[in-house]
């Protein structure tokens, strides 16, 4: 082989171009990114890509929006919740009560953390006793009761908690049903099935997590929409395909619905008991608690629509398994304007919403802690 001074060096130099070309290549990128994060235009997604759970809250993440004057900050901890930190070791004398549930639960965007009806539950249990309750807030938006049992399994227990309530919503049912991460079998039970998410989605979706400019790119670019709920749905449906076009939830409502709608009452039933048999292997005392549907309390001409029968429909399930209920549809059809805790514009809670919910959350606990 010639290895004559000549060669080498012109082999060396070309290298050395392709090496400052790589450096520079770099250093552009991540001045690029820099200067992309620094505008706040392109925020990374909050969606974070989970082998068991499809999606989870990105972990370490926080959020600014502005509220008019307020500028509000809600934080993601290091398990990927909008709480703080916890150890899975508790402190002694202290009870932990862990709250599942979906966005309402999470609490939406425009509340603070501190307004939330999680940390009024908080707030309100240790009034008389400073400190003797610890609160965690496990909850992720569009999660359902499915995705609640797989987390409970793999990483909820081993925080030890002495109380669960399960935040539910009627959407759960549908949802849990309509995903497939769980499935009914001919026995009557229901076995688990894998999480099936392309290798170019989770590259996608991963780079939407960490890059504000990849956040520009998808946008303004690829016209692409990685790490929302838009893409998270494209593989996974939540919705029965039949007379719910426009309301997906409707179907769950129907005089006579169609059996999709059974099999998924079937399968929530089994999803409950399944927590339920877990919680009392470890202990841990179940609560379970459902939101109510701001579209229950509209007017409507729909005579096949009856408000109500899902809040009735998991008291029954409650009651199968023992379990202590909390129909916050009726409470909240108590109030003289039942529409008056939700927020205008969409259908979360707002501000007086939490403070209700928290505070009638409060009493269900104390009614029933052991």
């Amino acid at each position: 082989m010639d290895h004559s001074p000549k060669k080498y060096s012109l082999k060396v130099r070309i290298a050395a171009f392709l090496i400052l070309g790589l450096l520079f290549l770099g250093l552009l990128l991540v001045l690029t990114e820099f200067g992309f994060r620094a505008s706040g235009k392109y925020p990374v997604s909050g969606f974070a890509y989970d082998p068991d759970l499809i999606w989870r809250l990105k972990r370490n993440h926080s959020e600014t929006k502005q509220a008019g004057d307020q500028t509000l900050t809600i934080s993601f901890n290091a398990d990927g919740f909008r709480d703080k930190d916890h150890e899975t070791g508790k402190a002694p004398g202290v009870k932990r009560i862990m709250v599942i549930g979906d966005s309402y639960t999470f609490g939406g965007i425009d509340y603070s953390d501190e307004q939330i009806f999680t940390a009024i539950l908080e707030q309100n249990l240790n009034k008389d006793r400073s400190g003797a309750y610890e609160v965690m807030n496990v909850s992720v938006p569009a999660w359902a009761t499915d995705q609640q049992l797989i987390y409970l399994v793999k990483e909820g227990i081993h925080y030890q908690p002495d109380h669960i309530i399960l935040v539910a919503s009627p959407n759960d049912i549908r949802e849990a049903y309509c995903k497939k991460l769980y499935q009914l079998t001919a026995g009557g039970g229901f076995v688990r099935l894998p999480v099936k998410i392309d290798w170019k989605t989770r590259i996608g979706w991963h780079l939407a997590n960490t890059s504000s400019f990849f956040q520009y790119l998808q946008q303004k670019v690829l016209r692409k929409n990685y790490g929302t709920f838009f893409d998270i749905f494209r593989h996974y449906s939540v919705n029965f395909g039949k007379e719910d076009a426009t309301d997906w939830d409707r179907p769950l409502y129907l005089e006579d619905p169609f059996p999709e709608v059974r099999d998924a009452k079937k399968l929530f039933t089994l999803l409950i008991g399944e927590i339920d048999n877990i919680c009392r292997q470890h202990e841990i005392r179940l609560l379970l608690a459902i939101n109510p549907s701001k579209t229950e309390y509209l007017e409507t001409t729909d005579s096949l629509y009856r408000p109500g029968a899902i809040a009735a429909f998991m008291g029954k399930v409650a009651g199968t398994y023992g379990i202590p209920y909390l129909n916050l549809y009726e409470k909240t059809k108590q109030l003289p304007d039942p529409l008056s805790i939700f927020i205008s514009w969409e259908y979360h809670y707002n501000e007086t919403g939490h403070r209700f919910v928290g505070d009638q959350l409060s009493a269900f606990f104390r009614a029933h802690q052991q």
